[in-house]
């Protein structure tokens, strides 16, 4: 056997004794309590490293590596998406690091940075640009999920599986299963809001979803949410981004809030 066919051979059988990225991703996965969507977005950005390397030996794993899995992603998703994917990875290589498994963090040799996802500036928001984000909006539900989100800080996903058990009418809060602490979360309600939200309860059909007609349009440019805030000037704004604001503006949100009583 040559020199070269040697050190092949060799390579191989080093190859063969190091833990592959999907025997680690499965330990990784099975040592973590997570909630689904958090145990999805790890299980998906290490799907895709798995397929990109081949299932490659993890401390194979090289910068490099790195650099074709977000030049990969960027060609199928936003830069958003990819900075998530990344973040999971790195929670993931810097375990391997704390098990013995790795020696150093591959993402810390990669060339390519994700500026615009990482440096992204909020838009300028004014009492008056969320008075025109709700006059732009036809439906009431939309507009009540909007002024939840800005008050209470929910996230869309979860308004919009909002049923009637979620409502807890004795002390005038939302209550939600902690996935990770495996509690109740309980998040109080503006009395003007929770009026609103309590007439659309229906005990006949506790499960059913309370709001109508918020769930995300399937074609972006379509959906309600986006188009409002385009319409205001308010292009890029978040639907959580209003509770940061919201925060700091308490007297503007009690005047948004009377208004949308009075509508």
């Amino acid at each position: 056997m040559s020199r070269f066919n040697l050190h092949l051979h060799q390579k191989r059988i080093d190859d063969e004794k190091q833990p592959r990225i999907s025997e680690c991703a499965a330990t990784f996965l099975e040592s973590k309590i997570l909630a689904t969507d958090t145990h999805r977005s790890y299980r998906t950005a290490l799907g895709w490293l798995k397929k990109l390397t081949n299932d490659a030996p993890l401390p194979r794993i090289s910068g490099r590596d790195i650099d074709r899995f977000i030049q990969q992603r960027l060609a199928h998703s936003s830069e958003t998406t990819v900075a998530k994917h990344l973040r999971s990875l790195n929670v993931f290589f810097r375990w391997a690091i704390a098990t013995e498994r790795l020696q150093t963090n591959p993402l810390e040799k990669s060339a390519s940075r994700l500026q615009a996802a990482t440096d992204r500036s909020l838009p300028d928001i004014t009492e008056e640009k969320v008075n025109n984000i709700l006059k732009r909006i036809s439906s009431p539900d939309q507009v009540l999920s909007v002024c939840l989100g800005m008050t209470t800080g929910l996230s869309r996903k979860q308004i919009t599986e909002l049923t009637t058990i979620n409502v807890d009418l004795n002390k005038r809060s939302l209550r939600f299963l902690h996935r990770k602490q495996h509690c109740d979360n309980c998040i109080p309600v503006h009395d003007l809001l929770f009026s609103l939200l309590a007439k659309r309860l229906n005990p006949t059909r506790p499960h059913a979803r309370i709001l109508k007609g918020i769930e995300r349009h399937r074609i972006k440019e379509r959906d309600w949410w986006r188009v409002a805030t385009i319409e205001a000037d308010l292009e890029g704004l978040r639907f959580r981004d209003l509770y940061s604001w919201a925060n700091l503006n308490r007297q503007s949100i009690n005047r948004i809030l009377k208004k949308q009583a009075k509508c």
